[in-house]
């Protein structure tokens, strides 16, 4: 703890990531949270949902049921895991034959969409 000076775990590097053992990362999440109540609570949760690479709200529920004390699962959603989610629309089947070369010519007439 840096206010404190406590050691409060003990992790790993793997692959240049620090690995916390469960408890450790459960009583951190606990100490850093605080008490939540309202909107806090809510911008809290989607922190740590960040924080766990999009992991689903069940899976933070069941490892951190205190931060579900004052929502209801159900209210969360994630842009970016239900972007995540799409998939390409496949293009249609082209019948056109051609017999010399650039006589059919595909283009993007959308342009950069970002």
């Amino acid at each position: 703890d840096l206010v404190t000076g406590k050691k409060i775990g003990i992790g790993s590097v793997i692959d240049g990531l620090y690995r916390l053992p469960v408890q450790v990362a459960s009583a951190l999440i606990s100490a850093t949270s605080g008490p939540l109540s309202g909107v806090e609570d809510r911008s809290t949760i989607m922190r740590w949902h960040e924080r766990l690479g999009h992991l689903p709200f069940q899976l933070i529920k069941k490892l951190f049921p205190r931060l579900f004390t004052f929502v209801s699962i159900d209210s969360f959603t994630c842009e970016v895991c239900q972007l995540a989610k799409h998939v390409r629309a496949s293009y249609p089947i082209s019948f056109n034959k051609t017999t010399r070369p650039f006589a059919l010519v595909h283009s993007d007439v959308w342009g950069p969409s970002g």
